[in-house]
Parts: C-alpha cells; sequence; structure tokens
C-alpha cells in the first residue's frame, strides 16, 4: 500500500513523505500496553513488526542541589511499528495527551 495509490498530485513530481489520520476519541486509552497483545493478531503481523510503550517523565531541577530527579514513568501511551528495508513503513500510536486522546496511522513511504 503506497500513498500514491490514494493520493494522486496534478503532476506526477510531488514530494508527499507521510500520509496521516487521525482519529480523536472521547475517552482515555487505559492500560495503553494491553495493546501489545495485538502484535499476536495475524493482521497486525502482517504490517507490524514492533510495540513500544510511550513513557512520560517528569525531572525536577533543584537549584540548590546539582541532583536530577526523573519521576517514576508514566505510561500515556504506545505505538506499533512496521519495517520495510529497515526503515520505518507505518506507525500506529494511540495517546494520552492532557485532555485529548487519539489513535494516530502513519504510512510513511
Amino acid at each position: 500500500m503506497k500513498i500514491s495509490d490514494y493520493l494522486r498530485p496534478i503532476q506526477n513530481q510531488h514530494a508527499i513523505k507521510e500520509c496521516v489520520v487521525t482519529l480523536f476519541l472521547a475517552a482515555p486509552i487505559i492500560k495503553p500496553s494491553k495493546f501489545k497483545k495485538l502484535i499476536e493478531n495475524p493482521g497486525f503481523k502482517n504490517k507490524f513488526d514492533k510495540f513500544d510503550p510511550i513513557l512520560n517523565y517528569t525531572i525536577q531541577l533543584d537549584p540548590l542541589n546539582v541532583d536530577l530527579s526523573p519521576s517514576t514513568p508514566n505510561e500515556i501511551g504506545f505505538q506499533f511499528q512496521g519495517f520495510k528495508n529497515g526503515d520505518v513503513d507505518f506507525l500506529l500510536r494511540g495517546m494520552n495527551e492532557g485532555t485529548r486522546q487519539y489513535l494516530s496511522f502513519h504510512a510513511l513511504q
């Protein structure tokens, strides 16, 4: 599946590098790490090779102390990556970002 199968520029020469579809969700994504099980699904195995959690860290800087104190990571989402010739070809990301939640699909061909 190539971007050119769906998008037709006026001329054949174009600079389209990425196509993104984003769906905003009404409710937060609960326990994003549970989505890892999808990688075992045959439909997902054909497109995606890798699952990664998306973690959020808070780093506190204390001017009187030289130490950096990172917080315990907070899981805010997930992403699936599909590779072709060593490069990311497809990306599916689910994320809780502040007051909005979304799923996004990226075709990087």
